[in-house]
C-alpha cells in the first residue's frame, strides 16, 4: 500500500503558452487556430492543442497536431520550436510506452538544446531520459543520465530543479536497496524543498523517506514521515494524493498494532477515493480495512471488504486490458503508418537511386565521348604539325634546289658572255675571208 512518487519532467519550461490563456479548453483553441496567421505563435498553439489531447490520452490525435507544428517550426525556421516538438514527441512516446521513440525524441531535443544554449531544456530532455530509463530497469544509465541532469541544474543555480534530481537518485537507490544511500539523496532534496517552500516537493521526499523506513520496519519514523507528506498533500488539495497519505498512514497503524487508528484513516482514504472515483484507491482502502477487520476478529468484515477490493481489481484489470488493447490498437495504426511512410521513402529511394546510377552511366559515356575525342584530336594535331613541319622541310629543300639552279644558270650565262668576248664574230670571219679572197 506503500506510494512512491517520482519526478517525472514532463512539463516543459518553454515559454510557448505566454500569449495564451493557460485555461484554455481545447474547443478555444481550436477556434483560435482557425485564424491564428502561421507564425510562431501558431506553432505554440499547435503544440498546446497537442498537450490537452496527450491530457486525454488521445495520442494519435496529439500527434496530428504535434506534428503540423513541427512542419510549421521547421518552415520557419524556428529552432528553438523544432527543439520543443521533438521533446513534447517524447512524451507522447512515453505515456504510450513507447520507450525507444521516446528516448530517440529526447536524445534529438537535447542536441538541438545544446547547440541553442538552452540549459534549461537541456535539464528537462536529460531528466526524462533517466526517467526512461529507470521505468526500463536500467539503473546505471538512469544514474548517470541524472547526475549530467544535475550538473546542468547547478550551472543555473535552480534549485527547484537540483532538489527533483535528488528525489530522483534517491529513488533509483531506493529501487536497488541502497536505503542509506537513498535516505542521503532524499536529506539533500528535502532540504531545498524547505528552503524552498515547495508542497508538492516536501510532499514527495517525506512520503519517500517514509516509505524507507516502513521498509526498514522503523514505523514511528515512517508514520513521522507520512503525516508531514499528508500535510503537503492536503496543502495542494491533491485529493488523490491525500487518499494516497490516509492508506500509508493506516498501514503503518496495522504494523503498530493500532486497529481503531487504522480503521480511522482507511476509512477516511475510502470515502474521499469514493468521491473522486479512485479506483485503485478505493481497492487499497478496502484490502486495508480487510487487515483491520482480521486483527479485530470480524472475518465476516473482512471478508466483504475483501470481495469488494476484489470487484475494484478486476475493474481496474478490466480497463486496463481495454486501454492496453486501445494502446495496441493505437500502436498499431501508428506502426502502420510509419511502415507505409518507409516503404513510400524506400520508393523514393530506389528511384533516386536508379536516377543516380543513369546519371553516373551518361556521365561516365560522356567522359569516354571526351576522352577519345582529345586522343582523336592530339593525333590530329601531331600529324599536322609533323605534317606541316615536312612542307617547311620541302620548301626548304625546294628554296635551296632553285637556289643552287639558279647559280648554275647563272655560271653557264657567264661563260657563254665570256666565250663570245672571246671568239670573232661571224661578220668578221665573213670579212676576212671575203679579203683573203681578193687577188
Amino acid at each position: 500500500m506503500k506510494r512512491a512518487i517520482l519526478f517525472c519532467f514532463l512539463i516543459l519550461p518553454f515559454a510557448l503558452d505566454a500569449a495564451l490563456s493557460g485555461q484554455a479548453g481545447i474547443d478555444s483553441l481550436l477556434g483560435a487556430l482557425k485564424t491564428a496567421p502561421a507564425d510562431t505563435n501558431k506553432v505554440h498553439l499547435l503544440y498546446k492543442i497537442s498537450r490537452k489531447y496527450r491530457g486525454r490520452s488521445s495520442y494519435d490525435t496529439s500527434l496530428v497536431y504535434l506534428k503540423q507544428g513541427q512542419e510549421l517550426a521547421k518552415t520557419l525556421g524556428f529552432s528553438s520550436g523544432i527543439a520543443a516538438g521533438h521533446l513534447y514527441a517524447g512524451n507522447i512516446f512515453l505515456q504510450r510506452g513507447n520507450y525507444p521513440d521516446a528516448l530517440d525524441s529526447y536524445f534529438t531535443a537535447l542536441t538541438q538544446y545544446e547547440q541553442l544554449g538552452n540549459k534549461k531544456d537541456m535539464a528537462n530532455c536529460l531528466g526524462n531520459i533517466g526517467y526512461v530509463y529507470t521505468l526500463q530497469g536500467n539503473y546505471s544509465q538512469a544514474f548517470e543520465t541524472h547526475m549530467k541532469c544535475l550538473e546542468v541544474a547547478r550551472q543555473m543555480n535552480n534549485k527547484s530543479l537540483i532538489a527533483n534530481v535528488y528525489l530522483n537518485l534517491g529513488l533509483i537507490c531506493s529501487d536497488q536497496k541502497q536505503s542509506e544511500q537513498a535516505l542521503a539523496y532524499y536529506g539533500q532534496a528535502l532540504e531545498l524543498a524547505r528552503e524552498l517552500n515547495d508542497p508538492f516537493s516536501l510532499a514527495a521526499v517525506y512520503n519517500n523517506i517514509g516509505i524507507i523506513y516502513a521498509e526498514q520496519k522503523k514505523y514511528p519514523q515512517a508514520l513521522e514521515n507520512y503525516r508531514k507528506a499528508l500535510q503537503s498533500f492536503e496543502q495542494l488539495s491533491d485529493k488523490k494524493s491525500i487518499c494516497a497519505g490516509y492508506i500509508n498512514i493506516g498501514s503503518i497503524y496495522i504494523r503498530l498494532g493500532k486497529a481503531k487508528e487504522a480503521r480511522e484513516y482507511l476509512e477516511k482514504s475510502l470515502a474521499l477515493s469514493l468521491s473522486v472515483g479512485a479506483k485503485e484507491r478505493i481497492k487499497e482502502s478496502y484490502l486495508g480495512l480487510m487487515e483491520v477487520d482480521s486483527m479485530t476478529g470480524n472475518y465476516k468484515g473482512a471478508l466483504e471488504n475483501y470481495k469488494m477490493s476484489v470487484l475494484y481489481r478486476d475493474s481496474l484489470v478490466n480497463e486496463d486490458n481495454t486501454r492496453k488493447t486501445v494502446q495496441a490498437q493505437m500502436q498499431y495504426e501508428f506502426d502502420k503508418k510509419e511502415a507505409e511512410q518507409k516503404a513510400e521513402q524506400d520508393k523514393k529511394d530506389a528511384i533516386a537511386a536508379e536516377e543516380k546510377q543513369r546519371q553516373l552511366i551518361i556521365i561516365y559515356a560522356v567522359s569516354a565521348v571526351l576522352v577519345l575525342t582529345l586522343v582523336l584530336a592530339f593525333f590530329i594535331y601531331r600529324g599536322y604539325s609533323e605534317k606541316r613541319e615536312a612542307n617547311i622541310a620541302i620548301t626548304q629543300q625546294k628554296n635551296i634546289i632553285e637556289q643552287k639552279q639558279k647559280e648554275i644558270v647563272d655560271s653557264i650565262r657567264y661563260a657563254q658572255r665570256i666565250q663570245q668576248s672571246l671568239l670573232p664574230t661571224e661578220k668578221y670571219i665573213e670579212k676576212r675571208l671575203t679579203h683573203n679572197d681578193r687577188p
